[in-house]
Order: C-alpha cells, then structure tokens, then sequence
C-alpha cells in the first residue's frame, strides 16, 4: 500500500508552503556546502606538525627541569649543588691543564700603551689629522 501525500488544499496553505521553501533552502545549502568541500583540495604532508628535537647532550648553559628556592626542596637543592660542583671541578681541572692560574694577570698601563702602540708612530684613530699636519708642515 502506497503513501498517501497531503491533499493539495492542504498543500495550498501558507505554513505548508513555507515549510516546503524552508526544505528547499536546506537542500541547496548542504548542495552548496557540499560542493566547497569536494572543490578545496590539500597537499598532503603539508598540514603543521610539532617538531620535538632531542639531542643527545643539553645545551651548556641549559637550566635544570625542577627548580627550588629558599630550601623549599631539600632533594633538588642537593642535586643542583652537586651538579655545580661537579662543574666547578671540571672547569679548574680545563684551567690546571692549559697552564692558566686562578690569578689574573696585571700589567702597568706604561707596558699596555707599549705594547698597543704602532710600530711606526701612527694613531689609528687620529689618521686623517696627522695626515692633515704633515701636509701643512711640509707646505
């Protein structure tokens, strides 16, 4: 037994025939969005991805991962000392090998100068103006 549809007196009123252009703009939406959809296209691969590099050793000046202050952490605390320690020993052993002492060198300003100073006489900040005075002494 077939379906019976709405008569069309029924069909004739204004709410139906709202609800039927309701059904329709639907339609046409979905078809419109639809067809959007199948017309973009994308490069696969090309979506962004997080990238996570790990190297076998940190950086030098890398900080560590749990951090306490004022003693809060007596564990951590520990091991950042320790750590720093083991950073200082490494650092004086690198000095004791190539012959550095913990003392810093000091030079008298007279051998500084001495040793800056041009062979030939010449200041490398002034050199336009002695340029300038020997040309006007010579003329």
């Amino acid at each position: 037994m077939a379906k019976r549809g709405f008569s069309s007196g029924l069909l004739g009123l204004k709410f139906m025939q709202k609800a039927q252009e309701k059904d329709r703009r639907e339609e046409l939406l979905a078809e419109q969005e639809k067809k959007i959809n199948e017309d973009k296209w994308v490069v696969k691969g090309t979506e962004t991805r997080c990238r996570v590099v790990v190297e076998g050793t940190p950086a030098p000046g890398a900080v560590m991962g749990r951090m306490s202050f004022k003693n809060f952490n007596p564990q951590i605390e520990a091991l950042k000392s320790e750590k720093e320690e083991g950073q200082n020993k490494k650092l004086h052993a690198a000095r004791l090998a190539k012959g550095e002492s913990g003392e810093d060198p000091s030079v008298s300003d007279a051998e500084m100068a001495k040793r800056l100073a041009k062979p030939n006489g010449e200041d490398e900040f002034f050199p336009k103006r002695k340029k300038q005075k020997k040309s006007k002494a010579s003329k």
